[in-house]
């Protein structure tokens, strides 16, 4: 199922459940992320993070993404802000993501 059209496929099963459609994208663009498909990653990416503020997870998780998209085109400064922004919501980061975010700011520490 980790495939392009295994998540968008998703809405075809379940209809327009918010729930399953945004687990999904979220698979998305976390699939797009491994691929270096920076591009359509940050577009889902975006999206979550223009969500609003009630529902914290899914906003959490589209500011990391952001700034690991960021970092990885070495916008630093950008990134940075992502992370501020971030800041208060980390919390809320799950699995993957929030691996994602350790690892990154780890990787970043360890850069002279």
């Amino acid at each position: 199922l980790d495939s392009e059209s295994g998540w968008k496929s998703v809405t075809h099963y379940y209809g327009d459940d918010p729930t399953y459609a945004r687990r999904a994208k979220q698979s998305l663009a976390l699939l797009y992320l491994k691929e270096r498909d920076y591009q359509r990653a940050e577009e889902l990416f975006n999206e979550f993070a223009a969500i609003n503020d009630v529902e914290e997870s899914y906003k959490a998780f589209g500011l990391a993404g952001q700034a690991i998209v960021l970092n990885r085109l070495g916008d630093t400064q950008e990134s940075v802000e992502k992370l501020v922004q971030l800041w208060p919501l980390r919390g809320k980061l799950e699995g993957e993501m929030r691996y994602l975010v350790e690892t990154m700011l780890n990787q970043t520490r360890a850069t002279p």
